[in-house]
């Protein structure tokens, strides 16, 4: 897994824009905020899910610091619908990306069991990260803060190479569900009239009925699934998921 405080280390990026779910505000001003400033991050945005960014600082009232000075927090107008786990620390130069599963939390930097991998994107580099600038404008239009759209508008101008948005040769290296565009569709017209044997899927929760199995079968054949998974976490009904799992060889899970 690559280490999100050791990625907020590195120096030579003054711009840091954070995606997440779950936020906490107290672990964020004693630790990320820290390794922010050791790795030079001096322009910090982050965006959160609406219900889960209001308790946490409804939480923390009195004991919040640097909110509005050396951060901005920014919750979505939905509620619920946000989920990316993702960091992008920029240059006028290029930038570092770092994509995984957790929250801007003490869990998700550290307590729980995370993935989580990072790369290099800009001019010289071969992802040339022409795809971040179109999460960010779709990113801008969900949250409801017009200091973090003044802000994430002026990031996209003042950096060349993240604005010019070069013709993409390969896809996207990352997928954003928006509530007028979810995964799934995403995800069958990247891999149009391919065929898979096998899924593999590291998760933290399950829906009841494997609707996702059965999706993935229909659309790309899928026969054999493994899923991982913490025990307590795993919602399926046996009736349900062996309807959903009608065409499967073997589906197995593993804590």
């Amino acid at each position: 897994m690559a280490s999100a405080r050791e990625f907020c280390r590195e120096v030579g990026y003054p711009v840091a824009i954070i995606f997440t779910y779950s936020f906490d505000p107290l672990f964020f001003e004693r630790i990320p905020l820290a390794d922010f400033s050791i790795g030079g991050s001096r322009r910090i945005l982050i965006a959160a899910d609406a219900i889960q960014a209001s308790e946490a600082i409804s939480n923390a009232i009195g004991q919040i610091a640097h909110l509005g000075r050396r951060y901005i927090l920014a919750e979505t107008a939905g509620a619920n619908l946000f989920h990316p786990k993702l960091i992008a620390r920029l240059s006028d130069t290029g930038g570092r990306v770092w994509l995984g599963s957790g929250n801007t939390t003490s869990g998700g930097w550290g307590g729980n069991q995370e993935l989580a991998t990072s790369w290099s994107i800009g001019p010289e580099q071969q992802d040339k990260g022409s795809w971040l600038d179109e999460i960010l404008e779709a990113v801008s239009t969900l949250v409801r803060s017009s200091t973090f759209t003044d802000q994430l508008g002026e990031i996209r101008h003042v950096i060349p190479w993240l604005s010019a948005r070069p013709p993409l040769i390969e896809p996207p290296p990352v997928l954003l569900g928006m509530p007028d565009k979810p995964l799934a569709p995403q995800l069958a017209a990247r891999w149009l009239n391919r065929r898979f044997t096998e899924l593999k899927i590291c998760t933290g929760s399950t829906d009841e009925s494997g609707a996702f199995l059965s999706w993935a079968h229909r659309t790309f054949g899928i026969e054999r699934a493994t899923i991982c998974l913490s025990p307590a976490f795993a919602s399926f009904r046996s009736q349900e998921i062996g309807k959903a799992t009608l065409g499967y060889t073997n589906y197995r899970g593993q804590s």
